[in-house]
């Protein structure tokens, strides 16, 4: 069950944040700015930040979901984004800097408070499954999990990368027919 819980959260978490990464960069900014790493707050370091942690935490739900890919690797993985995550939204909570997390993007807005109890349930959940991880049953052969890696990150990167290819030229279409 633990598992399971994990690999939604991280699925839904990772692809809202896929689908608007220009969102997660603003949040991202507005975090840097309150913090002593306001110098960091480049556009384009900002933006690949947000592409990365997409990417990252869709990919560790899919993988550990549905077909167990590298399991220690991947428990192990999960355990320490939640501690880190927790231990930020502890920060967050206490001190205060915004009032979103920006956990999942803008599909559901969370206070600081409910971001901090959120993390408080999965980081029990990340450490069972952390050392649970050998009674997790594979899916996939160790010899074809090469293919589900790599169609996982393409699927990712491609609905990151959508707005930048359809929506630039969706707006010259539209301007091309207001000019004509």
């Amino acid at each position: 069950m633990c598992r399971l819980i994990l690999a939604f959260t991280f699925i839904f978490s990772g692809y809202v944040k896929a689908i608007d990464p220009l969102g997660t960069q603003y949040k991202l900014q507005e975090y840097l700015e309150n913090t002593p790493f306001h110098l960091l707050t480049n556009h384009w370091f900002t933006l690949s930040a947000s592409v990365l942690l997409s990417t990252i935490e869709f990919s560790l739900g899919h993988f550990f979901l549905l077909f167990v890919v590298r399991r220690k690797q991947t428990a192990r993985a999960i355990f320490v984004i939640m501690i880190v995550m927790t231990a930020f939204t502890l920060y967050t909570y206490l001190y205060n800097p915004i009032s979103d997390c920006g956990c999942f993007g803008d599909a559901i807005k969370l206070s600081n408070t409910q971001t901090l109890l959120k993390n408080i349930v999965l980081l029990p959940c990340a450490f069972v499954v952390s050392y649970g991880h050998e009674r997790m049953i594979r899916f996939i052969s160790k010899n074809n999990r090469w293919i589900l890696v790599n169609y996982t990150l393409i699927f990712i990167l491609f609905q990151v990368l959508i707005p930048y290819i359809i929506y630039p030229y969706s707006i010259f279409v539209r301007l091309a027919l207001v000019v004509i």
